[in-house]
């Protein structure tokens, strides 16, 4: 079973997005954890995007914590 949860908001320009992801095995009832994203991102001269995300995946039954965070510049011609 997986729950999801997403919000999101447009503030002078700037795209903001929250998301929540839970997961649970179909069978067995073991808790693989969850994760919880952001993202900012913001266009600029009609070309270009500056995104900045983060997740954070905290574990219980399954793999191990992990957290990321990463900066992209998209161009689109």
């Amino acid at each position: 079973m997986d729950l999801y949860a997403a919000l999101s908001a447009m503030l002078f320009g700037v795209k903001m997005q929250v998301r929540y992801h839970q997961s649970n095995a179909a069978e067995g009832g073991a808790d693989y954890g969850h994760e919880i994203d952001a993202l900012v991102s913001r266009k600029f001269t009609g070309h270009y995007t500056l995104l900045a995300a983060y997740a954070n995946y905290l574990s219980e039954d399954f793999k191990t914590d992990t957290t990321k965070f990463w900066l992209q510049v998209v161009a689109n011609f």
